[in-house]
């Protein structure tokens, strides 16, 4: 017997299957690309905000990869400076992320100076940092006397800090809220964004 399978029925298919996500199903706002060829990570580019007034901005994130992503700020100054930016941590302003699913469930939900974020970079790219936020962790103790870290307060879709695992059918509302501004921020370019497809790092 001979099985006559449709278009869609086998890119339902693909879809699904790990490994096989395309980044044309992507149909939210931005821009969702790997970051290189072949590429299990992400990057999913909201465009360009500014810290230097108080603003808000909304973003529709639909058909995600199944991987977590990890949403926060790119930041990259104008001209290097004596130091890492992700080091001296030049931003002061206070922002919100909140992300929402279709379910009206809150994933997502940090507030606080960005003094406080996680600055991450690398030592060859001094003047540029990614800034996202952890949420809480406690040690757990075996009988063994190994330690194991658990994640606290994990928000639905394994939201915790601005981490995520999206569901391929979800649809989420992203808002970026600027509570306090920074007239310093003026001296950088920043935009938002997630990245998919790498692990958590302690």
């Amino acid at each position: 017997m001979h099985l006559r399978l449709s278009a869609s029925f086998l890119a339902l298919v693909l879809f699904w299957l790990p490994g096989c996500y395309s980044i044309s199903n992507y149909n939210g706002d931005g821009v969702l690309t790997r970051t290189k060829s072949g590429s299990s990570i992400y990057k999913l580019n909201l465009g360009s905000v500014q810290l230097s007034s108080e603003q808000r901005a909304s973003y529709r994130l639909a058909a995600l990869p199944h991987q977590e992503f990890t949403v926060g700020l790119e930041v990259e100054g104008h001209s290097p400076g004596p130091s890492s930016i992700f080091d001296t941590k030049p931003l002061t302003a206070e922002v919100s992320i909140r992300l929402v699913n279709e379910r009206h469930e809150v994933v997502i939900d940090e507030t606080d100076s960005l003094k406080n974020w996680v600055w991450s970079g690398a030592l060859g790219i001094p003047n540029r940092s990614f800034i996202y936020r952890r949420g809480e962790t406690r040690d757990i103790p075996d009988d063994t006397g190994a330690v194991r870290i658990e994640l606290v307060d994990k928000r639905p879709d394994e939201g915790w800090g601005t981490y995520f695992v999206p569901r391929r059918d979800a649809v989420y509302e992203l808002q970026f809220t600027v509570i306090t501004k920074d007239a310093a921020a003026s001296r950088f370019e920043i935009e938002v964004v997630a990245y998919g497809g790498v692990p958590i790092v302690f």
